[in-house]
């Protein structure tokens, strides 16, 4: 049986390797990625150590600098309930208890990808291993809902995305729980924005970011 044509070394070995959804490959090579994205594990890998916490500290003010000034944060508001928001939480879940419409958190769609298209005003931090993503993009109501995990403090996390919300307009409230949780959420026109944080274990920070925009 003759053989067919003899096939590029390099082709074979990007036919053969392995298909990802994460643009920047970060689960193979994190050197230079946005994001840390999980594919066939429960959790995405995230190094917690102190070298690797003052590097994203660090990354994530000079991402903040690059903006502008740095927002304080103000005294925070007590709201115990937002203690209740947890990891068990859907996406949809999520929604709703972030103020958005029932018909707009319904039919969601499950993917990493949601992560990537979050708006300006509620980028992940620098180094934010996803954990999860859902959203749409129907007429009326454009819903973005991601989890991810950091080694940054909680406060650290609370003044990268209040900062980022004073900028793009939003009255953000500072909400406090009845233990370590703290939110922001605030209102401009047709847009909603809501991010819970929260210890994790391993000594992470887990944090949720609920965006909506209805036209």
């Amino acid at each position: 049986m003759a053989s067919g044509p003899e096939m590029d070394p390099l082709v074979q070995q990007a036919l053969n390797d392995r298909l990802m959804t994460d643009p920047d490959l970060a689960f193979q090579n994190e050197g230079n990625a946005a994001l840390t994205i999980g594919y066939d594990h429960s959790l995405p890998r995230i190094e917690n150590g102190p070298e690797i916490t003052a590097l994203t500290r660090d990354e994530t003010r000079m991402a903040l600098l690059d903006g502008g000034e740095i927002a304080e944060l103000p005294a925070s508001i007590s709201e115990p309930e937002i203690a209740s928001y947890t990891e068990d939480l859907s996406a949809e879940e999520r929604a709703r208890m972030a103020g958005v419409a029932e018909a707009c958190a319904q039919g969601l769609e499950h993917s990493t990808i949601w992560a990537a298209r979050l708006q300006d005003y509620a980028e992940i931090v620098p180094r934010g291993a996803v954990v999860d993503a859902a959203g749409s993009d129907r007429a009326g109501c454009k819903l973005r809902i991601v989890t991810y995990r950091t080694p940054l403090a909680i406060e650290d996390v609370m003044q990268f995305n209040f900062s980022l919300a004073v900028r793009a307009g939003f009255d953000p409230e500072y909400l406090a729980g009845s233990g370590p949780e703290r939110a922001i959420r605030g209102r401009k026109g047709g847009k909603n924005l809501a991010v819970y944080v929260r210890p994790g274990f391993d000594g992470l920070t887990d944090v949720d970011i609920v965006s909506a925009e209805r036209d």
